[in-house]
């Protein structure tokens, strides 16, 4: 499957660029706006935390995190941490709308640990103790769209990006927002409901955009997952980002009918993708990142998103080539036992045809030693 740059390293490097720096301002929705923050929801200056004592193991006596809850900016949020039990952390549970499950990446679940009743930031200590501006305790997932999709001329296959004005700022073209339960709110709360209003419109039953809707995740592709470094990351609190490429190849009534407003009243436009550009501009922003600074990369070691180990969802392609490699190998055990059965009857035959004349001259050569012994006697 085609990805928008050369290599996972280069995805990498971007989306921390873009995730780490963007949202901060943003809740459930997709527009940035440079404004001043009141106090109550500036960010506080965290203590300081030596790089030894990072780790949740190390024993840190002296350590007094800054306390940082803000008022809520997204549509619901936790209220005190006392009213959730702990045996919804780490959990996905059926009653409840809330997915305190960690994002999956490396073809593994990971789990946090939880402590007097607060769930552990998995990173480390931070500085911060709270909820701060995350709407959730824990893990807090954020999810981030491109709408690709491409289109076949007589020689070549161009992609096309859906953004605000049709620029070609991979900026203006994210569609972002924090979700409740990834596997359920696909898109953020903004998104769904135009999306929503579009599809019903065309098809006048609420059922089949819904279920248009939910398909979307699967017929997407993940592109990265994990916990991400980010300033609202918190001792309890923490940002799970996901991105995606919603594929309209893959999803085309999603696609031509409920992407209708964002294209006749906000103002998005598909415009020709230029992938090399795009990985001119990602070499640009990542050229001043101190990736050769021993302690940023101890740092940045912590997140998940940064975990070595296969495409986060290549798993579900890892099972299915084993059940088609198992598969295969049963097929070709019966075959060739089948075989072995053939090759067993001809090699009996051929050694009987050569056999058989020997053992009858052998058996003839005793019985005659044995007659003349009688007469003998």
């Amino acid at each position: 499957m085609d990805t928008p740059f050369a290599s996972l390293a280069t995805w990498t490097l971007f989306l921390l660029q873009t995730m780490s720096n963007g949202n901060l301002y943003e809740v459930q929705t997709n527009t940035r706006t440079e404004v001043s923050l009141p106090p109550t929801l500036q960010r506080p200056t965290p203590s300081k935390v030596h790089k030894l004592e990072r780790n949740w193991t190390t024993v840190s006596p002296g350590y007094s995190p800054t306390p940082w809850n803000a008022p809520c900016m997204a549509k619901s949020c936790d209220s005190s941490i006392e009213k959730i039990s702990e045996d919804e952390h780490n959990r996905r549970r059926s009653e409840s709308t809330i997915n305190r499950k960690r994002a999956m990446c490396c073809c593994a679940e990971h789990r946090y640990e939880v402590k007097d009743g607060y769930p552990l930031n998995p990173s480390g200590r931070t500085g911060l103790s709270g909820r701060g501006l995350c709407p959730r305790w824990g893990p807090n997932h954020y999810i981030k769209l491109l709408f690709v999709k491409k289109e076949k001329s007589k020689k070549d296959v161009m992609h096309f990006l859906l953004s605000l004005n049709g620029t070609d700022d991979l900026e203006n073209a994210y569609f972002e927002g924090f979700v409740d339960d990834p596997e359920e709110e696909f898109f953020p709360a903004d998104l769904h409901d135009t999306i929503s209003y579009d599809l019903n419109l065309q098809f006048k039953d609420s059922k089949k955009a819904e279920k248009l809707m939910k398909k979307a995740r699967k017929r997407s592709a993940r592109v990265l997952g994990g916990s991400v470094p980010s300033h609202m990351n918190t001792d309890h609190a923490w940002v799970e980002g996901q991105v995606y490429l919603v594929l309209c190849e893959k999803n085309v009534e999603l696609c031509e009918y409920g992407l209708r407003t964002l294209q006749t009243k906000q103002g998005y436009r598909w415009f020709l993708w230029n992938r090399e550009s795009s990985i001119r501009e990602t070499e640009r922003l990542t050229k001043s990142m101190p990736n050769d600074d021993e302690e940023t990369r101890t740092e940045l070691a912590g997140y998940s998103i940064f975990c070595q180990g296969c495409h986060p969802d290549m798993k579900l392609a890892l099972l299915g080539a084993t059940a088609i490699g198992v598969f295969v190998a049963t097929i070709l055990t019966i075959r060739f036992s089948i075989l072995a059965v053939w090759l067993a009857s001809l090699t009996a035959g051929i050694v009987g045809v050569i056999l058989l004349p020997l053992a009858v001259l052998i058996t003839t050569i005793i019985l005659y030693d044995f007659m003349e012994r009688i007469k003998m006697k």
